[in-house]
């Protein structure tokens, strides 16, 4: 048997005056007024300070599934393959578009910059002058530099300087948009320098000329591409050693010209780069990758767990007992965990006219609520719908009108979703959005003062009625929440910022009832203190009479 000790009120040293224990009987009756309200109090300021807690440990995993997700968004669904990746490679620009196939190319002349060299220079110091004039346009006849050149429409630069180096001319080169110019050290010993000037992009109608804007003195003709020296092999002239010219090849048994190396049009939503000229054919092929697609669902699946075990065990309730998660009853957080509830069961639209759910994709919440995946309408959906897929991390713009191209700028939000795009008593509208049009490259151009940076283009100048899609993954669904949660002006802060005014006031609260138990504690003891006081005096009497009584009853 467990022996409880009992405070002992009475003293045995304190035997001439109450024979009571007075600090004891001041420290109870003190904590008898004061512990309970501190109890109180401290019981809330350990709440509160675990509701930081809680909420900071929320914010945290909020940032590592934000991570996550912000991953999966830039995952990839398909592969790409070429037989020879040193003549010819691809990338994969928007699998919203890629379609699996494969493709032949071959006979490949890539495209070419303009190359002009200027040489005979002996000296980096040695200054020069001239007044000249640079414009671009295409040789057509490259035999003919003369005569061949086809000037584009838009105005000659003009190119001038006075006692400059060449180091100083290879900079106002330079300067001029569409070109760029370097010094060469063509022997190594600073005895022979070469200018080189350079269309920065390839193709015929990058191709420039350079003429004289005044006259030249003797020796100047070397700044210019009109003389015969332009061609020749002389160390000491200009020549032009590179004209621009447009790639060239056979594609799927088609002969194709293109101005760039860089070819986005032949398959949808992938980049072909000509890396360099060949005879040979070359085989290209864009495959689905289910293994990818099967990694991304997992991904998925476990950051949404993770999320998902953090927050219920932050707002978990004992029924039983009094073991409540930090943030059991705070109302923010209960909002962020029916707001994520709502994205896992909501459908995804945007990506065509028909909408669909996770569940469909094989991601299914188990009786515990815990996600998992479907094994088996996994690969029924990959095998029937495999672009459904895509709604896990891809935003999507399309329309059933053909021709027509959808532009939205990453900071216009407007809901995912299908538009019926149509003119109705005169106004231009995409469902309830109010769009403005003009005619724009032989078609037109829609925009909406209520979101900027969205455009419609359209090959028609008044095209039929059509739907449009507007896509929201729902990987950027899960991020936009989770950077909801971390911003600044979100109702976690502003539960952070009121539990911090509670923690504050509480600490307040508990160094006024210190003073309170001081105050106290120092009125009991001079009470009591007068009290032993009094009694002391008394016993002290009672002392002496007693004393007297006993003497006299002995005389």
């Amino acid at each position: 048997m467990v022996e409880v000790k009992k405070t002992d009120y009475l003293s045995l040293v304190n035997q001439n005056g109450s024979g009571f224990n007075v600090s004891e009987i001041v420290s109870s009756i003190v904590a008898a007024e004061i512990e309970p309200k501190r109890l109180l109090q401290t019981t809330k300021l350990e709440r509160t300070e675990s509701a930081i807690s809680g909420l900071s440990q929320l914010k945290s995993q909020s940032a590592i599934t934000q991570e996550n997700f912000a991953t999966i968004i830039n995952d990839s669904f398909f592969d790409g393959f070429s037989s020879d990746n040193s003549a010819i490679d691809l990338t994969i620009t928007d699998e919203t578009k890629a379609v699996p196939g494969k493709h032949e190319i071959s006979n490949v002349q890539i495209a070419k910059n303009m190359v002009f060299q200027i040489n005979g220079f002996e000296s980096k110091t040695e200054k020069y002058s001239a007044s000249l004039n640079l414009q671009f346009g295409s040789w057509s006849d490259p035999a003919n530099i003369e005569t061949g050149f086809i000037p584009s429409s838009s105005p000659a630069a003009q190119v001038e300087f006075t006692d400059k180096t060449i180091e100083q001319i290879a900079d106002i080169f330079s300067d001029i948009e569409g070109i760029s110019a370097q010094i060469v050290d063509v022997v190594g010993d600073g005895s022979s320098y070469t200018l080189i000037i350079k269309s920065d992009e390839p193709g015929i109608q990058n191709g420039f000329k350079i003429g004289s804007a005044g006259s030249l003195d003797a020796g100047d003709e070397k700044w210019i591409t009109e003389p015969i020296g332009a061609g020749s092999d002389a160390s000491d002239t200009n020549k032009i050693t590179q004209l621009a010219s447009n790639a060239s090849f056979t594609w799927n048994g088609v002969e194709i010209e293109r101005a760039s190396n860089i070819v986005s049009d032949l398959i949808a939503g992938v980049n072909v780069k000509l890396n360099s000229t060949t005879t040979q054919n070359v085989y290209l092929e864009i495959e689905r990758s289910s293994d990818k697609i099967r990694a991304t669902a997992e991904n998925i699946i476990f950051s949404m767990n993770e999320f998902l075990g953090e927050l219920n065990r932050l707002t978990y309730i004992d029924v039983e007992g009094d073991k409540n998660g930090p943030l059991a009853l705070d109302p923010s957080v209960a909002k962020i965990k029916s707001e994520f509830k709502k994205i896992t069961i909501e459908p995804i639209t945007g990506f065509g006219s028909e909408v669909f759910y996770l569940s469909q994709l094989g991601i299914k919440t188990s009786s515990s609520g815990e996600f998992y995946l479907d094994n088996k309408i996994f690969a029924r959906a990959l095998s029937e719908t495999p672009d459904k897929f895509l709604g896990l991390k891809d935003q999507f713009l399309g329309a059933t009108n053909p021709g027509t191209k959808i532009l939205k700028s990453e900071f216009t939000e407007i809901e995912a979703g299908t538009y019926e795009v149509s003119q109705i008593d005169g106004v231009w509208k995409a469902g309830n959005i109010i769009l403005e049009k003009e005619e724009y490259d032989g078609g037109a151009k829609f925009s909406s003062v209520a979101y900027p940076g969205f455009l419609i283009f359209t090959t028609e100048v008044n095209p039929a009625p059509f739907q449009m899609f507007i896509g929201q993954s729902f990987a950027e669904r899960v991020n936009k929440l989770m950077s909801n949660i971390l911003d600044l002006n979100s109702g976690i802060s502003k539960s952070e910022d009121r539990y911090a005014q509670q923690t504050s006031d509480i600490e307040q609260r508990l160094e006024k009832l210190k003073i309170r138990e001081d105050l106290i504690s120092s009125r009991y003891t001079q009470q009591f203190g007068a009290l032993e006081q009094t009694m002391t005096q008394f016993n002290s009497t009672k002392t002496l009479l007693e004393n007297f009584i006993e003497a006299w009853k002995k005389n």
